[in-house]
């Protein structure tokens, strides 16, 4: 009975967070992210400014919108997949230039679990894959969101 008690209350704080975290992203000050269509996901050879993988890879790109933000400031994104089963969330912009997220791959079929060597005071830096033909769909765990990550679909351009 009391580790019910206790389970219960657990989960009601972990509920009121979330729900603080939501009302904090959703405030009438906060810019909304642009939605992306997956048809409006640019393919062909990968945006300017990454570097060359240095070893064979597949790699997907993301929409030039996908972390644009008020200002015309913005960042390029790619998911750069390589044999040994690592991988790099890739990044470019004009005032930094490249930087990049590395991490693990897991395969269950279709559906990828990207596990990011990065983590946050907030918890692991998760996310999940689906591919479908040539367009990879990622949704980024709650430690990723509250980092500023914007989920969404990457189009395979080799």
């Amino acid at each position: 009975m009391l580790l019910r008690r206790i389970a219960r209350l657990a989960l009601q704080s972990c509920l009121i967070f979330v729900a603080a975290q939501v009302a904090t992203a959703c405030g009438a000050d906060a810019p909304l992210p642009p939605t992306v269509a997956a048809d409006t996901v640019p393919a062909g050879s990968p945006p300017a400014g990454f570097p060359e993988p240095t070893r064979p890879a597949t790699i997907y790109v993301g929409a030039d919108s996908l972390y644009q933000y008020p200002g015309g400031n913005g960042l390029l994104s790619r998911y750069v997949f390589y044999d040994d089963d690592t991988f790099a969330l890739q990044f470019y912009s004009a005032a930094r230039g490249p930087f990049e997220y590395k991490g693990r791959l897991l395969h269950a079929g279709s559906t990828l679990d990207l596990r990011f060597d990065a983590q946050s005071s907030a918890g692991p830096w998760i996310a999940t894959g689906s591919l479908r033909a040539d367009t990879l769909s990622v949704s980024y765990g709650v430690a990723m969101e509250m980092s500023d990550f914007q989920g969404g679909a990457y189009i395979r351009s080799r």
